[in-house]
């Protein structure tokens, strides 16, 4: 199986960290994305919503199988005295830089 044989969606959610929208307008965000992309499957969920967590398990599930991904991959880390791009950013601010 290769990725154009996969039938693609983007699936939004109100839980990034940096976009949280009111569950109420994810119908409205769901629309927006799908005119200014037409051709798209566009999911909106809440992140209370079961179906989100689904839709991740299968993500996962399809990038260690069919992608070769490892799964200590799936989940942001970082290696002993790497600096995050938070870290660096809060430097760059004036504030003092917090050990890796």
């Amino acid at each position: 199986m290769y990725d154009n044989d996969v039938p693609w969606e983007l699936v939004i959610d109100n839980n990034s960290g940096t976009y949280g929208p009111d569950p109420m307008m994810l119908p409205a965000l769901r629309a927006c994305m799908e005119y200014n992309f037409p051709g798209f499957t566009v999911i909106a969920l809440d992140f209370n919503d079961p179906a989100l967590k689904e839709s991740v398990d299968a993500c996962r599930g399809y990038a260690t199988s069919m992608r070769g991904v490892h799964k200590e991959d799936l989940q942001p880390h970082t290696h002993n005295g790497e600096i995050t791009l938070q870290q660096e950013v809060t430097h760059a601010s004036g504030d003092t830089l917090p050990p890796p």
